[in-house]
């Protein structure tokens, strides 16, 4: 999974600001608009007070994302909009989480709601990486997921794996398929790891 940027920079006029994916950032506007998708609606609508939310929501700096937003007063609005709209859609696009193409798709697994699976995230953080609240809220969705890999290979590597299909694994596919979940889905696995980990 290729890592969004860190951060982007806005320019307009003699201002510059930097924004950043963050897990926080992703948490605030995920509920701006009641989902992602209406999120982009207003974004492609030119929406100002959804730009300006957002800038506000990623800025590194919130005293630099007042000037930089008071320099687009007063003046007109093609060119602020020609200068942030298409950074703010990229930004917004990291923080999606990317598919998971190593997995197989299930038709009948129930989506995951974003605010779930931005919450997971923050659980990954704060638990199994054992980063504080902070660190894991400024961290952006795609580098909390490829340090999560990084730690399940780090302990795959240092208690290995099983190098053959366990006969549960069949009737654990059923059960979690028949609730709604991943069907690869281990959560006695998780909880061994967990407490291995810990």
């Amino acid at each position: 999974m290729p890592l969004a940027p860190e951060e982007i920079t806005l320019t307009h006029r003699e201002h510059t600001l930097r924004l950043r994916p963050s897990l926080r950032a992703a948490l605030i506007l995920e509920r701006l608009h009641d989902g992602f998708a209406r999120l982009f609606e207003k974004l492609d609508e030119a929406d100002t007070q959804t730009l300006h939310a957002i800038i506000r929501t990623a800025a590194t700096d919130p005293h630099r994302a007042e000037s930089f937003l008071a320099s687009a007063r007063n003046v007109p609005l093609a060119p602020f909009l020609r200068a942030v709209q298409a950074p703010v859609a990229a930004l917004c696009e990291g923080l999606l989480l990317p598919p998971d193409e190593s997995s197989k798709p299930t038709p009948k697994a129930k989506p995951l709601p974003w605010v779930d699976a931005l919450t997971e995230l923050y659980k990954i953080g704060t638990g199994w990486l054992g980063w504080t609240p902070a660190e894991t809220l400024n961290a952006t969705p795609a580098e909390i997921i490829l340090a999560f890999d990084g730690r399940i290979a780090q302990l795959k590597a240092l208690h290995g794996t099983a190098d053959e299909a366990d006969p549960g694994d069949t009737a654990r596919r059923e059960r979690n398929l028949a609730e709604g979940l991943d069907p690869d889905f281990d959560r006695e696995g998780l909880r061994a790891l967990a407490a291995l980990a810990g």
